[in-house]
């Protein structure tokens, strides 16, 4: 299994997700960033390496993936309780 943790799957208009955002070389903290081309191709490395399962780590439950990923059967949400018992943290 591979735990995406800090991915930047951008989900709010006029805020960037981005840690770099606002310095030097990126855009600002409040731009809008278009991130098609991230879930497009996540989406083709997923199949292409359908024998690994891939989880997305966020803070709290009920975080729905992007819909370019919907039918991928090993990509999946996870919060960080479960992130810490998968992992044995």
């Amino acid at each position: 299994s591979i735990y995406m943790l800090g991915f930047d799957i951008q989900d709010t208009a006029g805020y960037n997700y981005n840690v770099y955002s606002g310095t030097t070389n990126y855009d600002a903290s409040n731009a809008t960033v278009q991130d098609y081309k991230w879930r497009r191709d996540f989406a083709h490395i997923a199949r292409a390496y359908s024998e690994v399962n891939f989880a997305f780590v966020y803070p709290t439950s009920g975080h729905i993936l992007p819909k370019e990923w919907a039918g991928i059967t090993n990509v999946r949400a996870i919060n960080h309780y479960t992130f810490a018992q998968e992992t044995d943290l």
